[in-house]
């Protein structure tokens, strides 16, 4: 339990007389309970912990906002500021949120790790 940071389990082993809980009293561990051991929602369960979108859609506007946001923090701070590593399509849509702030942006790092970055003028 000490290289663990959380505990996922399912409904039917989360009740009060299970092992997992008697196993988790007094850890300070976050226990997570999902409805079933399925794929399907196990997917929903990590989208949500790693805050995944699940859409294009999703994606993109995920993608707009994070650029949005370190636009605004460079303009206010002053500083580079690196985003996550997203394909060439997206990237091209952070550069242009990032021009049309007024701002200076390049790609840098190697695939799979390549990223914009945003810089103050």
């Amino acid at each position: 339990m000490s290289d663990v940071d959380i505990v996922l389990t399912t409904r039917s082993y989360a009740d009060s007389q299970s092992k997992i809980s008697h196993i988790m009293k007094g850890q300070n561990l976050p226990l997570h309970v999902i409805k079933r051991n399925s794929i399907a929602h196990r997917v929903k369960f990590f989208r949500y912990i790693f805050k995944m979108a699940e859409t294009p859609e999703e994606i993109e506007e995920e993608i707009l906002l994070e650029a949005q946001k370190a636009c605004r923090k460079v303009l206010e701070e002053k500083r580079i500021i690196d985003l996550e590593p997203w394909n060439a399509f997206l990237r091209r849509i952070q550069h242009q949120v990032a021009s049309e702030a007024g701002l200076n942006s390049m790609s840098v790092r190697e695939d799979p790790n390549r990223r914009v970055r945003i810089c103050p003028i």
